[in-house]
């Protein structure tokens, strides 16, 4: 068979039909020619010798009604009855002359053959509507074969056929998706067709022929399933006793419980009474859920981010409060407890450090110093000139002489042109350490340059 698309199936020989088998709709290849079916087959009568006409008993071979006693020649021998019903014969083995039931897996005569489908268009079948949807036939590259004679009827025992049903495969396996089998079947009635079956417990891996019988690993069972050594089980509800998340349908063991949620904050429980299987905060007397509250030493509104429950700087709480212990805040973001200056967002530069040695003041987790460093240059001199904010080098006119210069222009950005000095330190100076600052002042004359004036200054950082 050639490759195909997701959107075809072509069948070689024969005619393709849609049938419902299993609760699923499948296809298989019919016959051209409807053949009729009878309920009582003919059965052949063999020529007899010996004996004069119609003195035979039951159990003696006929050629003929009138050469028996019962005027019934059957299946070659005079016969108690006609026998003339589905599966049942007269010359059985010690029974001869008794119309006994044909036994069970046999059917000498005939008598259950394989009723032909209807005939429907052959070839392609082009399902361009569903070929996407749930259910679509992947049909493997090298084809599929299927084999009616595997599905043919046989007598049952008790006077009647009975035909494989869908549990007998009757030609190519394959994996249609990680959750079914592609599989030819009987469907019932005679016929080998192709079809899809769920997996049961078991995933289908794309290349196999069938769904898996044993697991190694997670992936080897559907996602209802857990792999329990080397057997897939279902996954446990919230509330049944569990030793690993994998186990459970919610991904979650708590406890060795499963729970509803992963349950981390400490003080949270999957275990409460009347509530088992479900994270509830037993802090929250009137139900709701668990958060941490860390200590406010400081009272700058932010608490301990170093706060746990065994060092006492964090307690377990209802997260809609009242706080579990006074002074406790929701807010963990404190880098230094003991200080009100050290908090997230602090704008102020400080020239000694904290306790610890650091300048990080706003708890950034670095260090921001207050002054610049510049490198050579000399005070340039931001002024007016037609209106437009510029770097000069010296003073054009005594309008100018209002603003003061900037060092390194281009250290410091846009001229801001304000009445306002710019200063930078000369060299690296550390947070803390004290070094000379220089200020740029204004210019002396009209045409005269920047003056610049120096004075020892901390560095502050935060």
């Amino acid at each position: 068979m050639p490759a195909m698309s997701p959107k075809q199936w072509v069948w070689v020989g024969g005619s393709v039909a849609l049938v419902a088998w299993g609760g699923h709709t499948v296809v298989g290849c019919v016959g051209s020619e409807p053949v009729p079916s009878t309920d009582a087959a003919t059965k052949p009568t063999p020529p007899v010798e010996g004996g004069p006409p119609g003195s035979k008993p039951n159990g003696q071979a006929c050629a003929a009604p009138t050469d028996c006693q019962s005027s019934q020649c059957v299946d070659g021998v005079c016969c108690a009855s006609a026998c003339s019903g589905k599966c049942e014969a007269c010359n059985l083995p010690g029974k001869a002359g008794t119309c006994e039931p044909v036994p069970d897996g046999e059917d000498p005569a005939n008598d259950c053959p394989t009723t032909p489908l209807p005939p429907v268009d052959a070839g392609v079948v082009d399902d361009d509507a569903g070929a996407d949807a749930a259910g679509a036939i992947n049909v493997p590259e090298a084809g599929v074969t299927t084999d009616d004679t595997k599905c043919a009827g046989k007598c049952d025992g008790k006077r009647a056929c009975a035909f494989p049903a869908s549990k007998r495969r009757c030609g190519t396996s394959f994996c249609n998706s990680p959750t079914e089998e592609g599989r030819a079947a009987c469907d019932g009635a005679g016929h080998c067709l192709l079809g899809l079956e769920a997996c049961d417990a078991y995933s289908c891996t794309p290349g196999d022929p069938t769904c898996k019988t044993t697991c190694t690993s997670p992936s080897d069972c559907l996602p209802t399933h857990y792999c329990a050594g080397t057997g897939c089980k279902p996954r446990l509800g919230n509330g049944t006793v569990c030793q690993a998340g994998p186990q459970c349908t919610s991904g979650y063991c708590v406890g060795n419980v499963c729970c509803d949620d992963a349950c981390a904050v400490t003080g949270g429980s999957c275990s409460a009474p009347g509530s088992v299987g479900k994270c509830v905060c037993p802090a929250c007397p009137s139900g709701g859920a668990c958060t941490l509250w860390y200590r406010d030493k400081d009272n700058d509104g932010f608490g301990d981010k170093d706060g746990t429950v065994l060092n006492g700087n964090a307690a377990p709480g209802c997260i809609a409060g009242p706080a579990p212990v006074p002074g406790f805040v929701k807010d963990n973001t404190d880098c230094d407890d003991n200080s009100a200056n050290v908090k997230p967002g602090q704008t102020a530069y400080f020239t000694t450090p904290r306790a610890n040695g650091s300048f990080d003041y706003d708890c950034s987790g670095s260090v921001e110093k207050e002054g610049s460093t510049y490198v050579g240059g000399s005070c340039g001199y931001c002024a007016i000139d037609r209106g437009v904010c510029a770097l000069k080098t010296a003073c054009s006119t005594a309008r100018s002489q209002a603003y003061h210069g900037c060092i390194n222009f281009s250290l410091f950005g846009a001229p801001s042109c304000k009445s306002t000095s710019q200063g930078a330190f000369h060299s690296t100076v550390a947070c803390g350490a004290t070094g000379t600052y220089y200020t740029c002042g204004s210019c002396s004359a009209a045409g005269g340059t920047a003056s610049f004036t120096t004075a020892a200054k901390a560095q502050g950082c935060h």
